[in-house]
């Protein structure tokens, strides 16, 4: 999937309003989930934003995301969050 990203847009104000800076990965992030027709995992999502984030950088924008509200983290067992 090519995600085009802008600092500017939904999900950059999204993440200005939350207190975020609206970085080229965290925009990315938030673009691949709401393209997604269904849960991704972690992995999947940072595989979407390759090159914006890496792998560690995606899990941790992703726990600051969740705690602020802007995804939800949902638990599907299997030891990985979706």
């Amino acid at each position: 999937m090519q995600i085009s990203v802008k600092t500017s847009g939904p999900y950059a104000e999204a993440l200005r309003g939350a207190g975020f800076r609206a970085t080229f990965g965290r925009v990315a992030l938030l673009e691949g989930l709401a393209r997604a027709k269904k849960s991704q995992s972690a992995d999947a999502l940072a595989s979407m934003v390759k090159g914006r984030l890496d792998v560690t950088n995606t899990y941790r924008a992703l726990e600051a995301l969740a705690k602020a509200g802007l995804v939800h983290r949902v638990d599907v067992g299997h030891r990985h969050m979706h």
